[in-house]
């Protein structure tokens, strides 16, 4: 196929292919690409990716991949399987704390639950202490990844 189009001064090119336009412009065989820094360039013209740009979307897509790592957290807590995402870990941080505040018996009172499977239970203030302190767990050792990469 034959492209037209016209260069600009910092070798992006503007495709004139489908427009009117094109007696004043150069052709070419090569495809037109868009590039990293969302440009328009000819195929073998698309310039280099800086080092620090490369380092940003990487440490980008790295952020991305770990928050849906910790979207999917589950831990598992005498034998309930407890969501362990962010959402979930404020839940039962606002439950804990209330209970605290209340002085119940943490190994006694009960909280309704819907467990990760959607099943409902009555976990004690005790277990969805463990189930929050082994999500943060799991969600610590995916929010280092990015920076130890």
């Amino acid at each position: 196929m034959t492209y037209f189009y016209r260069k600009h001064d910092d070798g992006s090119v503007m495709d004139w292919s489908t427009e009117s336009y094109t007696e004043d412009c150069l052709e070419t065989e090569k495809d037109i690409v868009q590039a990293w820094d969302g440009a328009y360039y000819l195929e073998d013209e698309v310039p280099e990716m800086p080092p620090e740009v490369a380092a940003a979307k990487a440490l980008e897509e790295a952020k991305e991949e770990r928050a849906d790592i910790v979207s999917k957290i589950k831990v598992t807590v005498d034998g309930m399987e407890f969501d362990g995402d962010e959402i979930a870990q404020t839940r039962m941080g606002r439950t804990i704390a209330a209970a605290v505040a209340l002085g119940v018996d943490l190994d006694t009172y009960t909280q309704t639950w819907v467990l990760a499977d959607n099943t409902v239970a009555n976990p004690t203030i005790k277990q969805l202490a463990e189930a929050l302190k082994l999500a943060g767990e799991a969600q610590t050792d995916a929010w280092t990844v990015p920076y130890t990469a």
